[in-house]
């Protein structure tokens, strides 16, 4: 306890923290000037810190927009398409429109199978992705601590990671993820509807599969409508988990791990597909043993006046799945030890962050944040005025005292 209480008086500062995020408050969509300049600057910000030129890794990645931008917007016109004639098909319960009916679902059901397979890889810039969307080129900024008393290559690994870009959309995050939770509804029940009305001729079906489908239209055009700009400057998402990454960093500079690499990661691209840590993943992942790897990814974090500042999405999905109950116990563990709080929360959709490709790999990782960011975020309202200093100060602390604890507990 009492070495916990040395650390909050010597590291993290509220000013020091806050001026990070002041430095990087300015529009960095991947592929812009505003991101290049603010990877530069990441990297002098490690060399202020104390790391030197070697201990800098700057590593470049080429990928292709077309998952993040062009291949939504196809999945929309499809589903447009579709409803349209399952909404004119209604009116004609023929033997013809039984199969026309039946043949969309099993076409679109290919289509879309096929292109979530790619999805799961959007870094492997393949054939479609590369003739049908801009390729773009972004850079991972991070260093390495090794472990003090472990070979390295023995060692077990602590990822700190948050991203670097930012992005503007024509409505926040919070109305898409609305609007993606109607269009999944109404999709589930449009589909039961329709089914039930190709077996039976009852006409309350055929109404509730006509509003069904009027609603997921609905939801398709205005997820056309949904433009991806420059305008954000990103204070909340990200630069507020970027400044906790450099102090963080600058504290297991000087106080190493005995049994753990640490990692502190400023990813690109996350905005357009969570492409720079799919990229750091692929290229170090066998470095990585799956139950002595943990990510501790900071997003959206710090917004003023909200009850539960730090908070760390627990579950998500329907239904409900754990997410991580290895860091999640060790989160609320380390917050009760140092007098600090942390709240778990539950999303039906999830959330497309740096954490995905640590998952699909079977690493435990989990994404730090406060929830109610999401209102400015994505946004031109996402400024400095918004931010909460403290916020990031108490999840420095609670993360940093987690990987203490882990540390202490390599052997188990």
């Amino acid at each position: 306890m009492k070495a916990l209480k040395l650390i909050a008086d010597k590291y993290f500062d509220e000013d020091i923290l806050f001026n990070h995020v002041k430095h990087f408050s300015y529009p960095r969509l991947s592929g812009s000037e505003g991101e290049k300049k603010a990877i530069r600057e990441v990297a002098e910000t490690f060399k202020e810190i104390g790391f030197n030129d070697a201990e800098i890794k700057a590593e470049s990645f080429i990928f292709s927009d077309f998952y993040s931008t062009t291949l939504i917007k196809f999945i929309m016109m499809l589903s447009l398409m579709n409803m349209f004639l399952f909404f004119v098909f209604t009116y004609f319960q023929t033997i013809l429109n039984t199969i026309l009916d039946l043949v969309l679902i099993l076409i679109s059901g290919i289509i879309v199978y096929f292109l979530l397979k790619g999805l799961k890889h959007p870094e492997e810039t393949a054939f479609i992705a590369k003739y049908f969307g801009k390729l773009i080129e972004s850079k991972n900024v991070f260093i390495k601590v090794p472990a003090k008393k472990i070979d390295p290559n023995k060692a077990g690994n602590i990822i700190f990671s948050a991203h670097i870009d930012s992005k503007s959309q024509a409505y926040s995050t919070t109305i898409r993820v609305f609007v993606y939770k109607v269009w999944i509804y109404a999709g589930f029940f449009a589909a039961i509807f329709i089914l039930i009305d190709i077996i039976i001729d009852i006409e309350w079906i055929k109404i509730a599969a006509r509003i069904a489908t009027v609603v997921i239209m609905i939801d398709n055009i205005i997820l056309l409508l949904l433009t991806t700009g420059n305008k954000s400057s990103g204070a909340l998402d990200n630069a507020c988990g970027m400044t906790c990454v450099f102090e963080i960093a600058r504290y297991f500079r000087e106080h190493p791990l005995n049994s753990f690499n640490v990692w502190c990661c400023q990813f690109g691209a996350e905005e357009l597909g969570t492409m720079g840590s799919r990229n750091f993943c692929k290229t170090y992942e066998d470095q990585f043993v799956i139950g002595k790897i943990f990510q501790f990814n900071f997003e959206m974090l710090g917004i003023k006046g909200v009850k539960h500042k730090v908070q760390m999405m627990e579950k998500y999905g329907i239904p409900k799945k754990n997410i991580s109950p290895t860091l999640i116990k060790y989160l609320k563990k380390a917050a009760q030890k140092i007098d600090l709080y942390i709240e778990g929360f539950y999303l039906t959709t999830g959330a497309h962050t740096d954490t995905v490709p640590f998952h699909q790999r079977n690493y435990d990782a989990i994404d730090v944040m406060t929830r109610e960011s999401a209102i400015y975020a994505h946004t031109k309202k996402d400024t400095i005025d918004k931010v909460d200093k403290s916020i990031s100060r108490e999840a420095c602390l609670i993360t940093v005292q987690a990987a203490l604890l882990l540390d202490k507990n390599f052997k188990k």
